[in-house]
C-alpha cells in the first residue's frame, strides 16, 4: 500500500529494491484488512508485481489485522494462490498462513520413492538432513524411504529411486 503514497520519483528510487521480487520463489502479500482503501493498494501491488516482470509467481495474501472489526473480501482466485486471514498482535491464524506457506513449497519439490542400500550410511544421513520424509522402511536390501525434494536433490538420488518393490 505504501507504493500509492509515494512520490514517482521516491517509487523509481526503491525499484532497484523492489526488483529482487524476481528472485523470489513466493511473494507474501501482507494486506492491512482494516484499510478502507485495501483494494486500490492490493491493485496498486499487483500492478508493481506486474511492471517488475512478477506476474506468474505464485502470491499468498495475507490480510492483517482480523483482530479489529472488518469485512474481508470475496477470495480472489485470479491473483493469489491462497489466502489467509490474520493478526500479527494476537497471533490468530499465523498457524493457517504457516500451513498455506507450506503447501505452497510442497508444489515445487518432487515426490521420490528411492531405496538405498544398508552399505550406503550416508546417503542416510543425507536423506534425513535434507528431505522431507514421508515414510521410511527396512527391506532384506536396504532403506525404503518415500520424501519430497528439490530438483538438486532428486537428481542426486535418481541412481536410487525405484517405482516399486
Amino acid at each position: 500500500g505504501f507504493i500509492n503514497k509515494l512520490p514517482h520519483h521516491l517509487v523509481q528510487a526503491f525499484r532497484s529494491t523492489l526488483e529482487e521480487s524476481k528472485y523470489a520463489d513466493i511473494i507474501i502479500h501482507v494486506v492491512d484488512a482494516s484499510n478502507n482503501d485495501r483494494d486500490l493498494q492490493m491493485e496498486t501491488v499487483y500492478k508493481t508485481l506486474k511492471s517488475l516482470g512478477c506476474e506468474n509467481k505464485p502470491i499468498i495474501t495475507v490480510y492483517n489485522k482480523i483482530d479489529k472489526d472488518v469485512l474481508l473480501p470475496l477470495p480472489n482466485d485470479e491473483v493469489a494462490y491462497s489466502e489467509v486471514s490474520v493478526s500479527a498482535k494476537t497471533g490468530q491464524g499465523i498457524d493457517n498462513m504457516l500451513i498455506s506457506i507450506e503447501e505452497l513449497l510442497k508444489t515445487f519439490k518432487k515426490k521420490m520413492k528411492v531405496l538405498i542400500p544398508y552399505s550406503e550410511g550416508k546417503m542416510v544421513d543425507f536423506i534425513h538432513g535434507k528431505c522431507d520424509i514421508l515414510s521410511e522402511d527396512h527391506t532384506e536390501i536396504g532403506y525404503v524411504f518415500e520424501f519430497y525434494s528439490n530438483d538438486e536433490i532428486s537428481n542426486r538420488l535418481s541412481a536410487y529411486e525405484i517405482t516399486e518393490i
